[in-house]
């Protein structure tokens, strides 16, 4: 039949709803883990910014949160996430649903 359109099943319709809630959960995590990433640059800056000039080259120093850091944790926030859509597609198909 021309044309023609099946459903998917429970499960794909399951599976697909999973991947989206928990990719909502680890973006929302990353969008604030870019907030506290733009807090610390902001503090360090007005750090910075009140210091003697003498003392400036301290406050990077002090700045612990490096792009490498940043990129790190981001790499952990998206590993987490799909291991658990991973896990959760896992346990689905062990289910009759």
């Amino acid at each position: 039949m021309e044309g023609s359109f099946s459903a998917p099943d429970k499960g794909t319709m399951l599976k697909a709803k999973v991947r989206f809630v928990i990719s909502r959960l680890f973006k929302s995590q990353l969008r604030s883990l870019e907030r506290i990433y733009d807090d610390h640059d902001d503090a360090m800056g007005k750090l910075a910014d009140a210091l003697p000039e003498q003392y400036v080259d301290f406050v990077d120093l002090a700045d612990y949160i490096s792009e490498s850091r940043k990129e790190d944790n981001r790499r952990e926030t998206l590993n987490a996430g799909n291991d658990a859509i991973r896990e959760l597609e896992e346990m689905i198909d062990n289910l009759r649903v």
